[in-house]
């Protein structure tokens, strides 16, 4: 199992974009560090994130329903989140929970970071190819609208 690391930088200007790039395993045992990870970014305030997922790895339900929660606090506190060039596995997980209607996902970082082209209908890859994938995903997504990581993750 590979770990899980967040690494954050700024586009452009001071106040300009903040791109988290996310590498690594971010199934179940890495989900509650994802959401810790992602609290950090929060912190930060830009108007603008953009998560690359080009070098995740092992995308689960959990980890998914992290993302929904952080999109909808980003809402909440009047920020956009945008989800940037997922890998194979995060787009399937993305697709197959239908979350490309509550997500805003980008085939390339260019495009997340440009906005002209979020993804309506399928999320088109390198060389074109449309993604695909069928089968069902089990698990839960939080619908809360308050964001905290998962209990396994909080300070006694």
């Amino acid at each position: 199992m590979r770990g899980l690391d967040v690494r954050t930088e700024r586009y452009g200007s001071a106040d300009g974009p903040v791109i988290a790039r996310v590498m690594g395993d971010v199934g179940v045992n890495n989900a509650d560090r994802l959401a810790t990870l992602l609290r950090d970014v929060l912190a930060i305030k830009p108007r603008l994130i953009v998560l690359d997922l080009s070098e995740t790895s092992g995308v689960g339900s959990m980890a998914l329903g992290v993302l929904v929660q952080f999109s909808k606090v980003c809402k909440r506190e009047g920020l956009r989140m945008r989800i940037a060039a997922p890998s194979q596995s995060a787009l399937q997980g993305i697709l197959l929970s239908r979350l490309d209607s509550v997500l805003e996902v980008f085939a390339t970082l260019d495009d997340a970071l440009d906005g002209e082209s979020a993804c309506n209908g399928p999320v088109r890859m390198a060389g074109g190819k449309p993604a695909s994938g069928t089968g069902t995903m089990t698990g839960t997504v939080p619908t809360s609208g308050e964001w905290q990581p998962p209990p396994s993750a909080r300070p006694a």
